[in-house]
């Protein structure tokens, strides 16, 4: 398979893209603004130093663009979320996919000065509805810090159902998009 992935996705906000050359500023910047409330849900940010500099995320750049360009042999794929008038926003990915079954997890993050502006809730809603229309996806699923409030919020407003318990906190799973709330999304 070497069909290019149908991207951009939009809706009526929000751009979701594969990140590029030239996006390693903007993405040391919002990991910088937003280490304090992300680290503490986040078990990958554990440098801030390294993690937050230019050359560590021109190089994050670089991995998710080549991981798009083959995408039907990744197990990850990561898309940046911009405002339109193209400010990064946040990040919402698709990890552990099994492509035989269909199965994803779903990853996210918002920047801290774009917290509580339904950011989170729309970018997961568009690829969500890209996974199951696009990807054909059978099943999404995702786990939750019992007190990363915001993230179950986010969780509930998409229509996830609580699935299990692993390692004391919560997994949730949405086996259609019925269950989302209405939103305009494109992709291609």
């Amino acid at each position: 398979m070497t069909a290019s992935l149908p991207l951009p996705i939009t809706t009526p906000r929000l751009r979701l893209a594969a990140y590029q050359q030239g996006d390693e500023r903007a993405l040391a910047e919002v990991l910088d603004e937003s280490w304090e409330s992300m680290s503490r849900w986040l078990n990958w940010l554990v440098d801030r130093a390294r993690q937050t500099s230019v050359e560590h995320c021109r190089r994050r750049v670089q991995a998710s663009a080549n991981r798009i360009a083959t995408w039907w042999q990744q197990d990850a794929l990561e898309l940046k979320v911009t405002d339109h008038a193209g400010r990064l926003v946040g990040n919402v990915g698709l990890y552990k996919i099994d492509w035989r079954r269909r199965k994803f997890s779903i990853g996210y993050w918002t920047r801290t000065s774009q917290h509580g502006q339904g950011i989170a809730t729309e970018a997961c809603n568009a690829l969500l509805r890209f996974a199951f229309g696009a990807l054909s996806a059978k099943g999404v699923g995702l786990g939750v810090h019992p007190e990363n409030h915001a993230s179950l919020r986010v969780v509930e407003k998409c229509g996830f159902t609580r699935f299990a318990i692993q390692d004391g906190n919560p997994v949730f799973v949405l086996r259609s998009p019925d269950p989302l709330p209405s939103l305009s999304v494109h992709w291609g």
